[in-house]
C-alpha cells in the first residue's frame, strides 16, 4: 500500500510525467520503502486502558490515525492501531497493549513514510527520464533534470557526473538515512 499520491509527486517534480508513469513510480517506491523502519520510539510513562501515554512525546507533530504501534511484552510482539491522537502525550489505540510503565514502544511514522515514498518516486522518474534522454545529449546542450541544470559535455557518463546525484534521491536518503544503503 502506497501512502503518497500522484499530485504530491507531481508537486515536487516540475516536469511533465503522465499519471501512469507517476503511479508506477509510486508503486515501485512503496515497495522500496516498505521494509524500512521509519518509526518513532519511546517508553510509556503511564498506563490507561487502550492508551499510549508518554509525557516526553510530541505525538501531534508526527503520529497519524491508522499508524501501527508495537510493544514487546514477555517475549511477545503486541500490535495496536492508533484510532485517535488525543494530545502531544496521549494516543488512543484499538487494543490494550500497555500494562506497565516503562514499556518500550515503536510507532509507524506514516508522514515520514509518505515523504520517503514521494521523493523515491520522483527519484525513479528522474532517473528514468535521464536514461530516455541519454542518447539525445549533444555537446554544449543544457540538460535540466528537476532542479539541476548543466551543460552537456557530449559524453553520457561525463554529463551524468556533471548533473551529479539525483537531487530527489539525495532528499530520499536524507529522509531514511544513508546508513540503510
Amino acid at each position: 500500500m502506497a501512502y503518497t499520491t500522484v499530485d504530491k509527486v507531481r508537486g515536487i517534480l516540475g516536469e511533465d510525467f503522465t499519471e501512469e508513469e507517476i503511479q508506477q513510480a509510486i508503486e515501485d517506491a512503496a515497495a522500496i520503502v516498505a521494509p524500512l523502519r521509519l518509526s518513532l520510539f519511546g517508553q510509556n510513562t503511564d498506563v490507561e486502558e487502550n492508551k499510549l501515554i508518554d509525557s516526553t512525546a510530541r505525538f501531534t507533530a508526527r503520529v497519524q490515525v491508522g499508524a501501527k504501534v508495537w510493544v514487546r511484552y514477555n517475549g511477545e510482539l503486541l500490535e495496536a492501531t492508533v484510532t485517535q491522537v488525543d494530545s502531544d502525550i496521549a494516543l488512543t489505540l484499538d487494543a490494550d497493549i500497555f500494562t506497565l510503565t516503562g514499556m518500550d514502544y515503536e510507532i509507524e511514522d506514516i508522514a515520514w513514510r509518505e515523504l520517503a515514498e514521494r521523493y523515491k518516486a520522483a527519484s525513479l522518474l528522474v532517473s528514468k527520464r535521464r536514461g530516455e534522454r541519454s542518447h539525445q545529449v549533444a555537446p554544449g546542450e543544457r540538460v535540466t533534470l528537476g532542479p539541476a541544470t548543466v551543460a552537456a559535455t557530449g559524453s553520457l557518463s561525463e554529463t551524468l557526473v556533471a548533473v551529479g546525484d539525483n537531487p530527489y534521491e539525495q532528499r530520499f536518503r536524507e529522509i531514511v538515512g544513508t546508513t540503510l544503503f
